[in-house]
């Protein structure tokens, strides 16, 4: 059971990189949390 949940949450993660090729989401909130604090 756990192989195929793990199998599921990284084809979500695919997904969603290449859902957003041009956009890396991390890079936008890395600057905001250090200015934040």
């Amino acid at each position: 059971g756990c192989s195929k949940k793990t199998n599921e949450w990284d084809k979500s993660i695919i997904e969603y990189k290449t859902n957003k090729p041009s956009r890396l989401p991390f890079l936008d909130i890395a600057p905001l949390d250090i200015g934040g604090t």
